[in-house]
């Protein structure tokens, strides 16, 4: 993949499901997700099995880290993975809707977020059920999501996901009714000639309107 130089964890990879492995949305979310030394405390949700949690722990060692994700067995997987990798110290994971954090946790207590959303929007479904499972979404839940972020990251913190053009003008709705302001995109293109087939967003609450728009990754799919 071109353009990034990034370091993936030493996971058995071969022993996860390939519902559950990385795809080119979590590989380049990591890679456009940049931390400050500001910052302390990272939240992912959805995290899967921890994939971009791991790989920001090995980036940023000042980093503590927490995943959420509704699959039980992706977040058990997490907990493993963490533990092999001797980042437990670091790292927590919890077995939690998004759409559930007030629950759990107090408000802006993170510095960031990083969420990389189910990206198939309900009737673009994959063939595969489990893939279906783990990337089908709906708008209801794409809110959910921004939601969750505006109530977990502090103000002027910063929030990174990455989303098919499809629902990018629907998140951009839902990330400015959350007082999230868009700062930075990033588009990803199988070839340069091509369509973009992922955009990838950093956002600031309570931030102002200017937009910095970065070259294109481009992935040769």
């Amino acid at each position: 993949m071109k353009n990034i130089d990034l370091k993936l964890p030493a996971l058995p990879w071969q022993e996860i499901h390939p519902s559950l492995r990385p795809s080119h949305a979590t590989l380049l979310l990591a890679d456009f997700t940049r931390i400050t030394r500001t910052c302390k405390n990272v939240v992912e949700l959805g995290c899967g099995i921890g994939t971009i949690t791991f790989v920001l722990a090995e980036r940023y060692p000042f980093l503590h880290l927490v995943g959420l994700d509704v699959d039980k067995t992706a977040v058990e997987m997490a907990h493993r993975f963490a533990k092999e990798l001797n980042l437990e110290s670091r790292i927590s994971f919890m077995n939690l809707d998004v759409r559930e954090v007030e629950r759990y946790f107090s408000a802006e207590v993170f510095d960031a977020v990083v969420f990389n959303p189910p990206y198939h929007v309900e009737g673009q479904s994959s063939h595969d059920p489990n893939r279906r499972r783990v990337r089908e979404t709906s708008l209801e839940l794409l809110e959910g999501f921004v939601r969750a972020a505006n109530y977990l990251v502090k103000n002027k913190g910063r929030v990174f996901t990455a989303v098919k053009p499809q629902v990018f003008m629907y998140l951009v709705h839902f990330m400015q009714r959350f007082k999230l302001e868009p700062k930075r995109l990033r588009f990803a293109h199988g070839k340069l000639d091509k369509r973009a087939f992922l955009v990838l967003i950093e956002s600031m609450k309570n931030g102002g309107r200017e937009v910095l728009v970065e070259p294109p990754y481009i992935v040769e799919l």
